[in-house]
């Protein structure tokens, strides 16, 4: 094909790649004529009203993309890949994904900014093993467990913060095959899930509101973090990850390179970037490629006031802080006798968890402390606050905030709330019963609440799911503080 025979209408074609490979050509000859000083020919070619029209065409349809899919590849059953993003910049509705289900053997699937808000359909590809759904409008990712041989994942851009509570780790646990994933930009704050991949090798979180990366922990064998533009300021969490060859940190409020050196020195980590954040020198990282500009003038300190009652800050993080108090570490034994003593005390009424968890926190501790047990101190949490109680699994609460006695161990703080289980609690996980039914038996049951209230339905029946669960508040919205004395007050 000559230069001077290249048309406009050649942009027009129903295939996005052959008209964007037309188009390329079509500018290629623009740039010909203008050489050989022919420029007016040159400007009537680019500035027709067609060649604006194919600047300006919609993606093409999903059905058109499908249908083109199928034609090259000969049949529904031999396409194993389907490309069809959309265009981010284009507005557009959700697609009719139930057209996917001919497709039986795609491995691999493109419908990034699709506007796709429902993933139903895409779970009976059972043989999919890269998704990229980046993009969408994505709020519910549980069903996407199904795609059991899933090795990348793309969700960037979607709103899923609210996709996973605490009383399933599903879907992350049903993906043992992950290998990559994009998270980037949900604004997601509890990852705590995430250590249920055991195959990750790489993880983008940028700007996902993240206080700690302390929950990506287990996952030794990350490869790449890409964490940018979030709110952490520790690294700890990675000094085990032995096989971690990238770390992206920029815009964090971090503070210490000491996690990284072993890992630097040992030869895994070869690039590290934070710039922006509270590091002034990279100097001791200097066997990496390590970038550390612009580091800040300024960096904020969470810090307790005098009494604690005026920390408060996202649940993750709590769970670090350490109180200007140095508590004294109890041992095994006085964590079971300790709470042994106070959870069999008749004189605190563990089975009336609706009011009065100040006074019980208080009472326990002060048993605790007339027994000659070590010093301890309490925890707050806030928020919509939402649970059943083993002592009653027909009755469920809604509090602003509650607070428990805690004990300082060696695995950290243990919680002392025997109104909610029968046994000492991590920090996490007496967060995670605040907004949650898991450890009682058997489902909530509304007639067993409305034999016992008078309360209008709506307040049982909008709580409830259509199993008879009690419904998974968001734990990531929860505030907490741990106090340094046992005079702190919310």
């Amino acid at each position: 094909m000559s230069q001077r025979s290249i048309r406009v209408s050649d942009l027009l074609l129903s295939n996005d790649q052959q008209r964007k490979k037309a188009y390329r050509a079509l500018f290629a000859s623009a740039l010909g004529l203008i050489a050989c000083g022919d420029a007016g020919v040159a400007n009537e070619l680019v500035s027709t009203n067609g060649l604006r029209q194919a600047l300006h065409a919609p993606p093409e349809s999903l059905t058109d993309c499908i249908q083109r899919h199928i034609t090259e590849s000969g049949s529904a059953d031999a396409v194993t890949t389907l490309s069809c993003p959309g265009d981010k910049d284009a507005s557009c509705e959700p697609p009719d994904l139930t057209q996917l289900s001919s497709l039986h053997n795609l491995t691999t699937l493109d419908l990034s900014y699709r506007c796709v808000s429902n993933a139903d359909a895409i779970t009976k590809l059972t043989k999919l093993e890269h998704l990229e759904l980046s993009g969408n409008n994505l709020e519910n990712i549980e069903p996407l467990g199904a795609l059991r041989e899933l090795r990348t994942l793309g969700l960037a851009g979607n709103g899923i913060t609210a996709s996973w509570g605490f009383r399933s780790q599903r879907p992350f646990s049903q993906w043992s095959k992950l290998e990559e994933l994009n998270l980037s930009e949900t604004g997601i704050s509890n990852i705590l899930p995430l250590s249920y991949l055991p195959s990750l090798r790489t993880l983008h979180v940028e700007s996902c509101n993240l206080y700690s990366l302390r929950p990506l922990g287990p996952l030794s064998g990350l490869r790449e973090l890409h964490a940018d533009h979030n709110s952490f300021d520790d690294l700890s969490a990675l000094a085990g990850m032995t096989q971690l060859e990238m770390l992206t940190a920029s815009h964090n409020d971090i503070r210490s390179l000491e996690p990284l050196r072993r890992l630097v020195q040992n030869g895994s980590l070869r690039s590290v970037s934070l710039d922006a954040t509270c590091v002034s020198s990279c100097g001791e990282l200097a066997d990496a490629e390590v970038s550390c500009a612009n580091p800040r003038s300024s960096c904020e300190n969470w810090e307790m006031s005098a009494t604690g009652q005026n920390l408060s800050v996202p649940f993750e993080y709590v769970e670090q802080l350490v109180p200007p108090v140095d508590f004294p570490v109890w041992t095994e034994d006085q964590v079971k006798s300790g709470f042994e003593l106070v959870s069999t005390d008749p004189d605190i009424r563990w089975d009336q968890a609706r009011s009065g968890c100040d006074a019980r926190a208080d009472a326990a501790s002060k048993r605790l402390l007339e027994s000659d047990f070590p010093a301890l101190t309490k925890v707050y949490a806030y928020g919509n606050l939402r649970t059943l109680t083993t002592n009653d699994p027909s009755e469920f609460y809604w509090f602003d905030w509650h607070v428990a006695a805690a004990v300082r161990t060696d695995r950290g703080f243990l919680v002392f709330d025997p109104a909610l289980e029968p046994r000492p609690l991590t920090m996490s996980e007496w967060y995670e019963r605040l907004v949650d039914s898991r450890g009682t038996d058997g489902n909530f049951s509304c007639t067993d609440y409305y034999a016992r209230h008078t309360s209008p339905q709506s307040v049982c029946e909008s709580n409830v799911d259509e199993n008879g669960d009690l419904l998974v508040d968001e734990v990531q919205n929860l505030r907490g503080a741990i106090c340094n004395s046992l005079e702190c007050s919310p």
